[in-house]
């Protein structure tokens, strides 16, 4: 039987804990994620994991905070003042906000402090040093598809693998909505907006 390898199309299964036990993403049970292996727009733990399965095999594996979302850095908690933020937000502990412009990058910042106008942010993923342990199952090895191929590898150099995709579409129109656009959307995607919210996406790793 055939085995997956780098630069597959894959359908797979996965659920991704925290050394603690709490899960913190899985795929739905009839709705397996598909993956093409080695192009890096999801988790590296879980495509590498992936490689070398059968279809129909299971397989856990632990990936170090270096491969996930990266160790912690102290110097990305920060002391700001509290007018660098809208003047109709009021910043409280455990907010989040992304910061930036187009052309700088943003980034999201975690409120973990306020003592009237100062504020303290930390600019760390909130998974930041946390190893992670992921079970998947290779449903199947799927046919090669050089639009999805294309696709992906687009996705992939657009999103920052450290990045929180919870608020916005991986295209950068600033959409909030889970799904794809839609007539209803009012963000600025152009009609070629292409965004598609994956779980496990290294944009809206998890």
């Amino acid at each position: 039987m055939a085995k997956a390898a780098s630069g597959d199309r894959v359908s797979i299964h996965y659920r991704v804990s925290l050394s603690s036990g709490d899960i913190i993403d899985l795929s739905p049970d009839n709705e397996p994620l598909e993956v093409i292996l080695g192009v890096g727009r999801y988790l590296a733990g879980i495509e590498n994991a992936v490689i070398g399965m059968e279809p129909g095999e299971k397989r856990s594996a632990t990936v170090p905070a270096a491969e996930a979302f990266g160790a912690r850095i102290d110097d990305l908690v920060q002391e700001i003042g509290r007018e660098l933020f809208p003047e109709d937000i009021v910043p409280e502990v455990g907010q989040t906000f992304h910061m930036g412009d187009p052309v700088q990058g943003e980034m999201m910042l975690t409120v973990v402090a306020v003592d009237g106008e100062r504020v303290v942010v930390d600019a760390n993923h909130p998974l930041a040093g946390e190893d992670l342990l992921v079970d998947v199952a290779l449903v199947e090895i799927l046919p090669p598809d050089p639009e999805a191929l294309l696709r992906y590898i687009k996705d992939a150099a657009e999103n920052d693998p450290t990045a929180d995709d919870e608020e916005g579409c991986g295209c950068g129109c600033g959409c909030e909505h889970d799904d794809e656009c839609g007539d209803d959307c009012d963000c600025e995607c152009d009609d070629d907006c292409d965004c598609d919210h994956g779980e496990a996406e290294r944009g809206d790793k998890n």
